[in-house]
């Protein structure tokens, strides 16, 4: 029977197996098989419900996997589960190491090809966050995110262009003895993401798209609604010249590092349940060859700058061209 294939989830084997293969999709931030995984998963939890229902456990267990998926797949994800995770598990992604939100939420509103619809999905993620009731502070009279988001309002404002209020706000939290220091950076993530979510994509500050444009002989980047110099490092600013923007906006990290690769044993493969995308064992890692200076320079200054910003992608494609050109030459020699 189909319902027999998915017990395998139920086994403690199957459960650290599936734990490895979570785990190298996050390294990977492999956003297409994290939806690939996500999916089968459900299908395997809805069909052992009430087993899970009496093994609290096991339960958590799972719920931590799909979750960790759904936040690696976000851009991916219907509007329903986006919101849902909005809504309901919104902290989570402060458990995630290296975790960009802003990132992956900018990757989904670039696929909306219409303003409008951006906006209104912008309105409907601030609207979710308005109804969560997770624990973002744990000691503090004011507990919950829409508690805090209620409170943020009423004393800073809607718009939050009273940057005077919105400092002194800020001081004191930053002050208060009721909060650890990560839980005042939550708050203080949370307030700038709102705030951020309530610039219209039609306006300079909402934009999503960055650009690069040169203003009186220098190179700058118009970036929500600022004009920033870009680096004087000669090497960003040609890889920004020679950019060509991509539709898929997320970089593969295996290019660019060969120190990322899926932390999956060789004979892991969870195809026991239908539709389960085999886990490939790690190919072996090449004879490394030696990099022209040019490329170690530019992976080094890749790292000053945050993936979500043009100069992190133009640099990361810079460094793919060269990469790629450094192994033709190898080809002919």
């Amino acid at each position: 029977m189909q319902d027999d294939k998915y017990k395998k989830i139920l086994e403690k084997d199957y459960q650290d197996l599936i734990s490895d293969v979570v785990r190298g999709i996050i390294v990977n931030d492999d956003q297409p098989k994290a939806l690939e995984l996500v999916k089968v998963l459900e299908k395997a939890l809805e069909a052992n419900f009430q087993t899970l229902q009496s093994d609290a456990r096991l339960s958590a267990f799972y719920k931590d996997l799909t979750l960790k998926l759904r936040f690696i797949a976000l851009p991916s994800l219907d509007d329903k589960n986006i919101f849902s995770l909005f809504k309901d598990n919104f902290c989570f992604q402060f458990g995630l190491e290296e975790y960009e939100l802003s990132r992956k939420l900018n990757i989904k509103m670039l696929s909306l090809l219409v303003i409008e619809d951006r906006n209104k999905f912008k309105e409907e993620i601030r609207k979710a966050l308005t109804e969560n009731s997770e624990k973002i502070t744990s000691q503090s009279e004011i507990k919950t995110v829409k508690d805090w988001l209620k409170d943020y309002l009423v004393k800073v404002g809607l718009e939050s262009q009273d940057k005077l209020a919105r400092a002194q706000y800020m001081m004191e939290l930053k002050n208060s003895k009721d909060m650890t220091e990560a839980e005042h950076e939550h708050l203080k993530f949370l307030f700038n993401f709102f705030d951020d979510l309530g610039a219209p994509s039609d306006e300079p500050r909402g934009f999503e798209e960055e650009y690069p444009m040169m203003i009186n002989g220098k190179l700058t980047i118009f970036r929500k609604g600022i004009l920033e110099p870009v680096s004087n490092s000669k090497l960003v600013e040609e890889a920004l010249k020679n950019y060509v923007p991509q539709e898929d906006p997320q970089i593969n990290s295996d290019v660019l590092s060969d120190s990322v690769v899926a932390k999956v044993a060789p004979s892991m493969r969870p195809a026991s349940i239908p539709g389960v995308p085999p886990v490939v064992a790690p190919a072996p890692t090449p004879v490394s060859r030696p990099i022209t200076p040019r490329t170690a320079e530019m992976e080094e200054i890749l790292n000053s700058y945050s993936p979500s910003s043009l100069e992190y992608k133009a640099i990361s494609q810079e460094i793919l061209r060269l990469k790629k050109a450094e192994a033709r030459k190898d080809a002919k020699r």
